[in-house]
């Protein structure tokens, strides 16, 4: 989900944006770097505000998004993960990394 106004500036792959995630929610945020990188993606990783209907889940959507240079010029893979509000760093970050890959994977089979 992109936050910002579209403007002309064009995106820079290996971002990695954390959207109502908190940044001790999320280790190694250096190899998601990394994997963004080295994959020419942006990653978006954003928890949901309301969960009204999922009570003791947390739910993640992690976007792999690629600019390209044909129309449409862009692509996006995507995959949701539950996780238990009790849950701990590890276990959030163990997720969110499978996660990547199945988002990535989408991604690929888009283009």
């Amino acid at each position: 989900m992109r936050t910002q106004p579209v403007s002309n500036q064009s995106f820079q792959a290996g971002n990695v944006y954390l959207k109502q995630v908190t940044e001790n929610s999320v280790l190694n945020k250096e190899v998601l770097k990394k994997i963004a990188e080295k994959n020419d993606v942006d990653l978006w990783i954003s928890k949901a505000k309301n969960t009204k209907y999922l009570p003791q889940n947390d739910m993640y959507t992690i976007t792999a998004h690629k600019d390209l240079e044909v129309p449409p010029y862009t692509k996006r893979g995507v995959a949701v993960i539950l996780t238990n509000k009790a849950a701990d760093e590890i276990t959030i970050t163990e997720k969110i990394f499978g996660a990547i890959f199945k988002s990535l994977e989408n991604l690929k089979n888009k283009i």
